[in-house]
């Protein structure tokens, strides 16, 4: 069985971005250093409406590859 991983956001209200991994019936949260700024919004898995957008969004699918990368090393 695979783990499903997602990004969660702003689940303590503090506009901040998780990842959300599931494996075995257990669900943990891993942060990802992403804070949305003020003004901006966040859906579908990519930060809108703001100047560090790209910045943010490069920083969300490094972290994605690199979580990624560590559970499949794990599991094999």
């Amino acid at each position: 069985m695979l783990p499903k991983i997602s990004y969660v956001y702003d689940r303590k209200h503090n506009r901040k971005i998780e990842a959300c991994v599931y494996y075995e019936g257990k669900r943990r949260y891993l942060a990802t250093g992403v804070t949305v700024p003020e003004g901006a919004t966040y859906t579908n898995g990519m930060v809108s409406g703001c100047k560090t957008a790209p910045s943010l969004n490069k920083v969300l699918s490094s972290s994605m590859n690199i979580l990624l990368n560590q559970l499949q090393q794990m599991i094999e």
